[in-house]
């Protein structure tokens, strides 16, 4: 068996975190809050007078509509997933073929890493300067140099929480020929999200995220 899989597959370690033996737990970035016991029978409510033998609807039209309402994008700009990672994952699948190069600054969100190495690209990770600064001129000269195919902003970043101006987010998006992968994972504690830049830049994709300041990890 093990022989079939590919090779830049079997150079991934499983994903394993072991469960903290502690009152205060902060390592995985969750809401340190459950929700309302109200909210939780409502949920109890909705799946017992819902027919689970049958598919949910594919485009999840009343989500959308309120992340339309929520962020301003309209309806026909969103794609929803099973968190960030399958996203990631969706856009690696879209975009990127066997010997692609895909950029983004390190320390930042692993699964970056992990998504390229499934797709057989190549992963650039350009080191940040002293002080946790993104090298914003090497990530331009890396993507450009390269023809990356994607090229990944988390802002704030995880796990830094080093925030981008919206100055660089721009020059990023007017030098790289690539998909730009805007990471707004944690932008409600922050506030100045780029999605406004989405009618502009055509080749820009912004991620959002319901497990942090929402808490539905």
């Amino acid at each position: 068996m093990e022989s079939l899989i590919r090779k830049n597959i079997q150079q991934l370690i499983a994903y394993k975190v072991d469960a903290p033996q502690f009152e205060i737990i902060v390592n995985a970035n969750e809401s340190p809050y459950d929700f309302p016991m109200q909210l939780k029978r409502k949920f109890s409510d909705d799946i017992c007078n819902t027919d689970l033998n049958r598919y949910p609807e594919a485009c999840f039209p009343e989500l959308i509509e309120a992340i339309t309402d929520y962020t301003g994008v309209p309806g026909e700009g969103i794609i929803c997933g099973s968190g960030s990672d399958e996203l990631i994952a969706m856009i690696n699948q879209a975009f990127v073929d066997p010997g692609d190069v895909v950029v983004s600054h390190a320390p930042s969100f692993s699964m970056y890493d992990i998504w390229a190495t499934i797709a057989n690209a190549r992963h650039i990770m350009v080191p940040d300067l002293p002080g946790h600064i993104p090298d914003v001129e090497g990530m331009i000269t890396a993507a450009c140099e390269n023809q990356a195919k994607l090229l990944y902003i988390c802002n704030p970043n995880n796990p830094t929480g080093y925030i981008f101006s919206r100055a660089d987010i721009i020059k990023l998006l007017d030098s790289v020929p690539s998909l730009v992968i805007l990471d707004e994972a944690y932008i409600e504690f922050f506030g100045e999200s780029g999605v406004d830049l989405l009618e502009k830049y055509p080749r820009l994709l912004v991620l959002r995220t319901l497990s942090k300041a929402f808490g539905l990890a």
